[in-house]
């Protein structure tokens, strides 16, 4: 039961709302001449409306996680 219940709050925003963005996170190199933006291929965000779904990678990308999420994680400085 709390498996479906957790299932449902991600289907939901999914179901009913379109997807309207897809958001890649990352970081931009500023060390050099040109400055180069870097994405961190861990994460991607899918936005269906007000609600973001969090898609990560789990496991040396052999699983992915979902999570409905408020806002785009930040990450810290390298």
């Amino acid at each position: 039961m709390f498996r479906s219940v957790l299932i449902n709050k991600i289907l939901n925003p999914i179901q009913s709302h379109p997807l309207t963005d897809i958001l890649s996170v990352g970081y931009i190199d500023s060390d050099e001449t040109i400055k180069k933006f870097h994405t961190i291929q861990e994460d991607v965000y899918l936005e269906f409306g007000n609600s973001l779904l969090r898609c990560s990678s789990v496991n040396q990308y052999d699983k992915l996680r979902m999570k409905i999420v408020n806002q785009i994680q930040r990450f810290p400085l390298l």
